[in-house]
C-alpha cells in the first residue's frame, strides 16, 4: 500500500498492490565417490531440478478499487523451467598432508517475473519475466597441512555464464525530457558472459605465553565481462578487483576465567557498480573492527569498535 494525502485537485488517497505468487519446486540429488588407489578419488554429482512459477499482480486506486498505473502494473506471467546439473572432481592426496584437486561443473539460477513493468515513455522497455541462467565452472586447486597448525588453499577458477541475469534500469530520470520521473530497476537476461577468479588462505594457530593466537588471511583477484549481446565487452557488475581480509584472535586464562580479544580487517578495491558504459565505479575501502573481553562460562563480557 503506497498512502497519500488527498487533496481536491486528486482526491485519492493511494494505491494498493495485490499479487499472487505461486512457486512450487522439486528436486532429485545423487553423489558418488570411487576411489582408484589411496591417493587418487573421483566423485560425481547429479541434481535434476523442476520449477512450476506463476504470478499475477494488479495495482488499484485505494478508493474508487480501479486499476491504475496503467498497462505497466497488470502483470500475469507462468514459467516453467527444469534443469540437470552436474559436478566431477578428481583429487590426488600429495606428501605433506596436501591435497589437490581439478574440478568442472554446472549450475542453474532459475528466472523469474518483474512486478513493475515501468513509465510508459521509459527508453529500455521492461520484460514481465526473464529466463533462467545456467554457467560451467572450471576450478583448480591445492589446499591441506603442510605444517602443524597450519593450513592454506589456494585455487584458481573460471566460469561460462549463458543468459546472465543482471539487474538494469529503464533509463528514465528527473533529468531526462522523454521520461522524466525515477528510475525503475529490473532483472534481465543481459547476454553470455565469462567470469574468473584466483584466491588464497592461510591459518595458522600459535601458542602465546598460557594463551593461544589464531591467524587468517585471505586474498582474491576476480573479473570477467560481458562476451555476448547488447552489453559485449563491458564488466561484470558488483565484482570487486581484489578483495582481502585478516583477522587475530587470542584468548588467555587469566585469574580463573578467559580473557579474548579479536582484530579483523576487511577491504576491497576495484571494480564496478552497474552493467553500463557510464557506470560509477565501487568504492574502495579498507575496515578494522575491534573487540575484547571476558569469558565468565554461562555470562559473557565485552566491548567492541567498529570502524576503528
Amino acid at each position: 500500500t503506497l498512502a497519500r494525502t488527498p487533496t481536491t485537485a486528486a482526491p485519492s488517497t493511494g494505491t494498493a498492490e495485490s499479487a499472487v505468487q505461486n512457486y512450487a519446486s522439486w528436486a532429485a540429488y545423487g553423489a558418488l565417490t570411487y576411489d582408484v588407489t589411496s591417493d587418487l578419488s573421483l566423485t560425481g554429482e547429479l541434481r535434476y531440478t523442476s520449477d512450476d512459477k506463476s504470478l499475477t499482480s494488479r495495482l488499484r486506486d485505494r478508493v474508487t478499487n480501479q486499476l491504475t498505473g496503467g498497462s505497466a502494473r497488470i502483470i500475469d506471467g507462468t514459467s516453467s523451467p527444469e534443469n540437470l546439473s552436474y559436478n566431477a572432481t578428481a583429487s590426488y592426496r600429495l606428501p605433506l598432508n596436501l591435497l589437490v584437486y581439478a574440478k568442472v561443473g554446472t549450475s542453474y539460477r532459475a528466472g523469474g517475473f518483474n512486478r513493475n513493468l515501468g513509465d510508459p515513455r521509459q527508453p529500455v522497455p521492461i520484460p514481465v519475466a526473464y529466463d533462467d541462467e545456467t554457467s560451467r565452472s572450471y576450478e583448480l586447486g591445492l589446499k591441506g597441512a603442510p605444517l602443524p597448525n597450519l593450513y592454506m588453499a589456494v585455487a584458481g577458477y573460471r566460469t561460462d555464464l549463458t543468459d546472465m541475469i543482471a539487474q538494469l534500469d529503464n533509463g528514465c530520470r528527473v533529468t531526462n525530457p522523454v521520461c522524466p520521473v525515477a528510475a525503475t530497476a529490473f532483472l534481465t537476461n543481459a547476454g553470455d558472459a565469462r567470469s574468473w577468479g584466483l584466491e588464497a588462505e592461510l591459518t595458522a594457530r600459535y601458542d602465546l605465553g598460557d594463551g593461544q593466537l589464531r591467524l587468517s588471511l585471505n586474498g582474491s583477484r576476480q573479473g570477467g565481462e560481458v562476451t555476448s549481446g547488447r552489453y559485449a565487452g563491458l564488466s561484470l557488475p558488483q565484482t570487486p578487483d581484489w578483495l582481502a581480509s585478516a583477522e587475530a584472535n587470542y584468548r588467555v586464562p587469566v585469574a580463573g576465567f578467559e580473557a579474548f580479544g579479536n582484530l579483523a580487517y576487511n577491504a576491497q578495491w576495484g571494480g564496478v557498480q552497474e552493467l553500463s558504459a557510464t557506470t560509477p565505479k565501487l568504492s574502495d575501502f579498507q575496515v578494522v573492527n575491534a573487540r575484547f573481553g571476558v569469558d565468565l562460562g554461562k555470562v559473557q563480557i565485552a566491548a567492541y569498535v567498529d570502524n576503528l
